[in-house]
């Protein structure tokens, strides 16, 4: 069973963000925009009150429902008038629109890129990210790159499906392959190594200023070292 699912911000969408929550599904998802969710016009300084299911603005005012759209996007407005005398109408409002009233728009996924919104800065959410592109980005990229993943050679699921089957084979076969020859250069490396480090020495021994003996440091035993301490 699926537990965790971590995807490029192409997949950044509210019907995604409910459809996996729906099925207990934990995604890594990023918004597909930073500003999806907030409408053409939000800045995000709107607070929504859930029990009343309307905004309220920087300054107090509230937006209630107006309509609905074809997409089931909602939108909500200011009544009143009060947007003609407020004090940051040339913030909130565009040029080409001071006259007319404020409106938020509110879509059916807004609560579920809401959590997103919070979540995509954690530490937890960007350490998921990265490892998505050095254990899935480049994978595909030698895929499509090497192995034909690019498009599909035959028509049907099944037979892409075969494809794609082949394709992994191929993948794991290199990765076991590079994985013994790695292991095997690791200790060709350790063994060189060692041979360096600990390569037989002549090494000469002195009692007196005079040269007592000389042989190889290694060979010898501590007994013989031991003679011929000064």
């Amino acid at each position: 069973m699926i537990q965790e699912v971590i995807a490029d911000r192409g997949y950044g969408r509210g019907p995604t963000y409910s459809d996996l929550r729906a099925q207990g599904i934990r995604h890594y998802i990023p918004l597909h925009d930073p500003r999806t969710g907030h409408g053409k016009l939000t800045p995000g300084e709107f607070k929504y009150d859930r029990r009343n299911d309307r905004y309220q603005c920087p300054e107090g005012h509230h937006l209630y429902p107006y309509e609905r759209l074809d997409n089931g996007i909602k939108r909500y407005r200011i009544l009143g008038g009060h947007c003609r005398n407020c004090p940051i109408k040339d913030k909130c409002l565009p040029d080409t629109a001071q006259d007319r009233a404020r409106f938020v728009y509110r879509g059916l996924h807004q609560d579920e890129i809401e959590a997103v919104r919070r979540r995509q800065n954690t530490k937890t959410f960007v350490r998921r990210l990265i490892e998505r592109k050095w254990k899935i980005e480049g994978i595909f990229g030698e895929a499509k790159v090497n192995h034909a993943l690019r498009r599909a050679r035959y028509r049907g699921l099944p037979k892409v499906q075969i494809q794609f089957f082949m394709i992994a084979i191929a993948l794991n076969c290199k990765r076991a392959v590079l994985g013994r020859l790695g292991y095997l250069l690791r200790l060709l490396l350790l063994l060189t190594l060692e041979r360096k480090v600990l390569a037989p020495r002549k090494t000469t021994f002195w009692i007196n200023d005079k040269i007592c003996a000389t042989g190889n440091a290694i060979e010898k035993s501590l007994e013989k070292a031991s003679t011929f301490a000064v």
